[in-house]
């Protein structure tokens, strides 16, 4: 008799990771054939957990949505350490990236229980690798497999919800942001411009009730906008100690980003 869990990830892999279509899957009762579940089950090469397992991670519940099936490489158990959320701009500018790395560098030193945690589309992995080689966790919008094994050593930890050979698909990339929201414990914007994922990646993080820090500009960078709506201003690791332990002076209500 197959196994609740085999099912799941037998939905995953026949929906490519699509939560809603799985949602109605389970809703409908839909009908599964046991020879290609344990067939499609054994051939999984990669790490996975599923909703029902004891060890699925608790932050993950509590997100919206939370994936049926995660997908991963490396350690999980990097998810239950403190996590700082990074994220911007892909063509960021000098002053963004020296900032970066001097806070990343002080960071690394002075608070070492800390991990970082970023997604795969904003670029980062580089700067962040020199500091917290094996330490640091990828989030990403599409199947672990369309990375090379290069980038899956540099992370302590890559998780998706998507399965293997999924293809890629743009709607992926903001949905994604809600996994990279709920695993971390504060969020710093680096740069943001009002209509990016980073953006999207800051609205989950206040719909669960997560600090959002800025990095200060002097342009009108969409983060000045956050910046006066009362996110903190993060340049020194002094403050982004302060960001771990602050609560979210925005109070309004915040409506949850929903799947394009």
């Amino acid at each position: 008799m197959i196994k609740g869990r085999d099912i799941l990830v037998w939905l995953s892999i026949k929906y490519e990771g699509d939560w809603n279509s799985i949602y109605q899957a389970i809703k409908n009762k839909e009908l599964v054939d046991e020879e290609q579940v344990t067939k499609a089950v054994n051939n999984i090469s990669d790490s996975y957990v599923t909703i029902i397992d004891e060890d699925y991670p608790e932050k993950l519940k509590k997100i919206y949505k939370p994936p049926f099936v995660l997908y991963y490489k490396g350690n999980l158990d990097l998810i239950n350490q403190t996590n700082l959320a990074i994220s911007g701009n892909y063509e960021a500018s000098e002053y963004t990236f020296n900032l970066l790395d001097k806070l990343l560098k002080d960071t690394s030193k002075k608070l070492k229980d800390v991990g970082i945690a970023v997604n795969s589309v904003d670029g980062y992995e580089e700067k962040i690798n020199p500091y917290y080689n094996k330490k640091f966790i990828v989030v990403l919008p599409n199947s672990i497999n369309n990375y090379g094994k290069e980038f899956i050593f540099r992370s302590g930890l890559m998780i998706t919800e998507y399965p293997e050979n999924t293809k890629f698909n743009e709607t992926n990339v903001p949905w994604s942001h809600r996994l990279l929201a709920g695993i971390s414990e504060a969020i710093i914007a680096t740069e943001m411009k009002k209509k990016s994922v980073t953006a999207i990646l800051v609205g989950y993080g206040l719909y669960l009730g997560k600090s959002v820090g800025v990095f200060p500009q002097q342009d009108k960078d969409g983060t000045t906008q956050l910046a006066k709506d009362g996110a903190l201003l993060v340049s020194t690791v002094e403050e982004v100690k302060l960001l771990l332990q602050s609560k979210p002076n925005n109070t309004e209500p915040v409506e949850v980003p929903t799947h394009v």
